[in-house]
């Protein structure tokens, strides 16, 4: 069981660096962040080949509406087209978003349809100022950058070196 001490976090930032957590731990953190209703910063850190979609979407269930930066570091992890989905539309329901970091470089299940998704969610967010989005080595092609260009007024950076 994870324990988040609620007065101590909310308005703070919190980073999971370099951990070796796995889906099931994902799930529970998730559960404890539903208790940080006013939490406005979160970065996670997390390059390990035994998180897939399931952890993604139980993190990002979790997540508050109050966040206003978000940083998601999955490098190297077990995420697919489905997890991106999943991701997509929970932050649609966060409209107080100004930053997202997003990094799924060497998810090589992550091809040209889910940016197609994570376009039409960002296009909600009203507030956004701020993209990072890193997918380096992932399967995109020409067509999954053109989904990205319709939506991106935000977009700061973006790494797709090495994609077939």
């Amino acid at each position: 069981m994870i324990f988040l001490d609620k007065d101590s976090l909310e308005d703070r930032f919190v980073d999971l660096f370099s951990t070796r957590i796995t889906d099931e731990g994902l799930k529970r953190f998730g559960e404890a962040l539903q208790r940080l209703r006013t939490l406005k910063s979160f970065n996670l850190r997390c390059e390990c080949t035994s998180v897939t979609d399931d952890g993604l979407k139980n993190l990002c269930e979790g997540l508050g509406r109050s966040l206003e930066f978000i940083t998601l570091n999955f490098r190297e992890c077990d995420i697919s087209e489905r997890g991106i989905f999943f991701m997509s539309k929970e932050l649609k329901r966060i409209g107080s978003l100004k930053l997202i970091n997003l990094d799924f470089g060497f998810c090589q299940k992550i091809r040209d349809d889910a940016l197609y998704e994570l376009s039409q969610c960002l296009k909600r967010l009203g507030l956004l100022h701020s993209v990072k989005l890193d997918l380096g080595s992932c399967e995109i092609t020409d067509k999954g950058l053109s989904n990205l260009n319709e939506s991106f007024d935000a977009l700061q950076f973006i790494k797709v070196k090495s994609n077939r």
